[in-house]
């Protein structure tokens, strides 16, 4: 701002004079004179050294001539009543004033009057602005602690956001991890399975060569046998029951078919249906009186197997022509017709059976296993069996049961048993 000051008095323009009196918060002394002697009187005064030095630090005094510019311009502002004048203006406003009979010692008691305020005013300014100064210094700080906070939260929570990245990275590792080895395990156990699948059908594969191969053996053996006269002591036979399931015992080759039919009453499991017995290799009926042929004449050793078939309209498992005459008296003409029948049809199948045990040599079929479902058995033939009488054996009728839900079976249904029909008349 420039200003100029001459001694005590300012020599600027009036609006400056204003500002600095504002900016610096000083005492504004403002001199009016003309040329009248009063005006000469109080230049002597402001003369004094002392109070040139009091003007010069605490006030900004300002000189005009009563009829200057500068003085028309602050009579507009504060109007004067008389000259010479000094007034002691104080933040604009005129607190005081004097005329030309103040000494210079009126002058400073009036400028330290008002200083005590001005400093007042400018210590509580300072205070102020050194409040300002240090609230702004505080705001500051609060805004660094703010951000050093808030940078500090970020971190923490970027840390925390880190920790549960890696924890649930390394989970979903743990669970890859995981299932890598149940797929192994997997993979492993179906190897295994395979692996097992394949030995055992590699064994099953194995033994059904071997036992396919022993049965030529056996059957090599049996037609070796047979055909030079061999002896067997033994008959293995396998009896297919009417359900289809399979009984197997070991005979003597002295045991008579008759006791092979009470061994199969005793043990059967299917029914107790009555039955007739035929053979297989070769397919041949049995009458009655084959019940007290051995299996060694029959044929049925070493192994031999036989078929039970059910009987449908008759009375006995065998009948013979002695028959006739009851059947006659009890069934009428039919009846006597169908026991006709029969008794012809079994001495046909005798001579047929005959002819064909001297022609035919049979050929052993021993059933490896059980058959699903059947039964087997190892019970040896009680000795009331093995060493019955002839009359007992010969007067024993094996199916005697006459059962009429049994006549009423479809004939046309045919049991069939590995494939060979079963109901041969």
């Amino acid at each position: 701002m420039p200003q100029e000051l001459t001694d005590v008095w300012f020599s600027g323009p009036v609006e400056e004079a204003v500002k600095t009196v504002t900016e610096q918060n000083l005492v504004f002394l403002v001199y009016l004179y003309d040329d009248s002697e009063e005006s000469k009187q109080l230049d002597a005064v402001f003369q004094d050294d002392q109070l040139m030095a009091t003007m010069k630090s605490k006030t900004i005094a300002l000189k005009m001539q009563k009829d200057s510019q500068e003085a028309k311009l602050f009579d507009q502002l504060y109007p004067t009543y008389q000259v010479p004048v000094v007034y002691f203006i104080i933040q604009g406003t005129i607190k005081d004033y004097g005329i030309h009979s103040m000494t210079s010692e009126d002058i400073i008691n009036k400028i330290d009057k008002f200083s005590p305020a001005i400093d007042a005013k400018k210590k509580l300014e300072e205070v102020r602005k050194k409040r300002l100064a240090e609230e702004e210094k505080q705001a500051r700080e609060r805004e660094m602690k703010r951000r050093e906070d808030g940078k500090l939260a970020q971190e923490t929570q970027q840390s925390l956001q880190d920790k549960q990245n890696r924890l649930y990275l390394e989970k979903v590792k743990q669970e890859r991890k995981a299932d890598e080895e149940y797929k192994n395990k997997v993979k492993e156990q179906i190897a295994k399975d395979r692996a097992d699948q394949m030995a055992a059908r590699k064994a099953e594969k194995e033994r059904l060569e071997e036992s396919k191969k022993q049965e030529q053996q056996n059957a090599i053996r049996s037609t070796e046998n047979a055909s030079s006269g061999g002896y067997w002591d033994h008959s293995n036979l396998n009896i297919k029951q009417l359900d289809g399931c399979s009984l197997r015992h070991n005979f003597s080759s002295s045991d008579t078919l008759a006791n092979v039919t009470d061994w199969i009453d005793k043990m059967r499991t299917d029914s107790d249906m009555p039955f007739k017995l035929f053979a297989q290799f070769p397919s041949r009926n049995f009458d009655i009186g084959d019940e007290q042929r051995t299996l060694l004449e029959l044929k049925l050793c070493p192994s031999g197997t036989l078929i039970m078939k059910p009987i449908k309209n008759a009375s006995t498992a065998y009948a013979g022509a002695a028959s006739s005459a009851s059947a006659f008296a009890s069934g009428g003409w039919m009846s006597y017709l169908s026991s006709a029948t029969d008794a012809i049809y079994n001495s046909v199948s005798q001579v047929g059976t005959s002819v064909a045990n001297y022609l035919v040599t049979p050929t052993a079929t021993p059933e490896h296993g059980r058959r699903l479902g059947g039964n087997t058995s190892s019970t040896q033939p009680s000795p009331a069996h093995v060493g019955a009488s002839s009359s007992a054996s010969s007067n024993r009728n094996v199916n005697t049961f006459y059962d009429k839900k049994y006549d009423e079976r479809d004939d046309d249904k045919r049991q069939t048993y590995n494939g060979n029909s079963v109901n041969h008349e």
